[in-house]
């Protein structure tokens, strides 16, 4: 496809429009969307589907929220709803975003909440405890916990693959691995650190969805926890299945072909992210970033937390990563740590990653670990070590 026959194809412009212009200029505004906005943008070598995918993303996860298709009280029980949410967003974190949105807005102002109309008949809640009814009980005991179990899917279906595409990225900049080997090694790398983190998830859920039930003063339900427990292995197997079809589509874009020709015309499309503005405006829009990214990963760890100084602890291991990460704080101490990390091959310290993921995820399986505060402390001294194992690219020129 020439550049002229690309300009009169009003459907792969309106493409490039969804998946390169709007995402760049979002990211510009706020650079911790990188790697979420716009990725996935592969499917423009078919604009048709470039086009409907966000729509259909959007629109599914809305109608399954309001109608809580497939389950009574949390997503959980459904494991078919668990497994497409994680494949889509493990082959799109942008569609990923758009199904867990609509989904969360479906069933948060849409859907008939029957488990919160329990309270006062089967739950302990007292009835003089003033977050019990009214206005300010449904929004602690319901709609936070609707918020936490929101959180808790995002995590699986954007932060995991998110998380596993950086760390196959930073495997990639090792200078010894030959150009012919980097495709096949990157997608064997990602389906492999997509299946880890998905393992791990499936490990931790059951106990990171306790306040659905727990804030309302019930216990949880059997239907809530055992298709998790029991069933893992097809949320597992589904996200390494979306994880080899993108590598597939990513490995068609890069041979010569009308796909090839129509993803780069796109991919010119917008501005560029690297302007000089972005990094004067990054501080102030980082800080605030930051605050939210550690108050909503708290939020999603609440089922872990029995007293008022694990939430504060959490709260400051979560900005203090967050902040040493994006640099607002220590960054030339970061940068210089960064330097040091970076002699250790990627492989290597991604390896160590794994065999801690799996003692973690089979201590949570096999009750080793004995209560709630030690899982915590075990996932808050996770949050570190992977922040010190992979803390980030070295500057390789100091910014003017």
């Amino acid at each position: 496809m020439t550049a002229a026959a690309s300009r009169r194809d009003p459907l792969l412009l309106a493409a490039g429009v969804l998946w390169i212009r709007w995402p760049r200029a979002v990211i510009r505004r706020f650079p911790g969307l990188w790697g979420t906005a716009g990725d996935g943008h592969f499917l423009c070598g078919v604009p048709p589907v470039a086009l409907l995918a966000p729509f259909a993303a959007f629109l599914g996860g809305l109608v399954v929220g309001a109608g809580q298709l497939g389950y009574t009280d949390v997503y959980t029980e459904s494991i078919p709803l668990m497994a497409g949410a994680i494949a889509l967003g493990v082959f799109s974190a942008q569609l990923g975003v758009l199904a867990v949105v609509g989904f969360a807005l479906g069933e948060m102002f849409l859907a008939d909440r029957d488990l919160g109309l329990r309270v006062g008949l089967f739950s302990t809640v007292r009835p003089d405890d003033p977050f019990a009814n009214g206005l300010i009980g449904d929004l602690a005991r319901v709609r936070l916990p609707l918020l936490i179990t929101y959180v808790l899917l995002a995590t699986a279906v954007v932060v995991v693959p998110r998380t596993a595409r950086s760390l196959v990225a930073a495997v990639g900049r090792w200078r010894r691995v030959p150009p012919e080997l980097a495709w096949p090694l990157a997608g064997g790398l990602y389906a492999a650190v997509v299946w880890v983190g998905i393992r791990t998830w499936t490990a931790a859920a059951p106990i990171l969805v306790r306040p659905r039930f727990t804030w309302l003063g019930l216990p949880p339900t059997t239907q809530a926890i055992q298709p998790l427990q029991g069933r893992s292995s097809e949320l597992v197997a589904a996200a390494v299945a979306a994880a080899i079809l993108r590598q597939v589509l990513i490995g068609l874009t890069m041979v010569p072909n009308g796909l090839q020709r129509r993803v780069r015309w796109v991919e010119q499309l917008g501005p560029t992210v690297a302007q000089p503005g972005l990094r004067r405006a990054r501080a102030g829009q980082r800080l605030v970033a930051d605050v939210l990214a550690a108050v909503l990963a708290t939020l999603a760890l609440a089922g872990l937390f029995e007293h008022a100084w694990v939430w504060a602890l959490s709260f400051t291991v979560m900005i203090s990563v967050r902040v040493l990460r994006s640099g607002v704080v220590a960054r030339d101490l970061v940068d210089r740590w960064r330097q040091v990390v970076d002699r250790v091959p990627a492989v290597i310290r991604l390896v160590a990653l794994w065999f801690l993921a799996r003692l973690v995820t089979d201590a949570l399986a096999n009750g080793t670990i004995g209560s709630y505060t030690g899982v915590a402390l075990f996932v808050l001294g996770g949050v570190v070590t992977v922040f010190l194992v992979f803390p980030g690219s070295p500057p390789r020129t100091r910014p003017a």
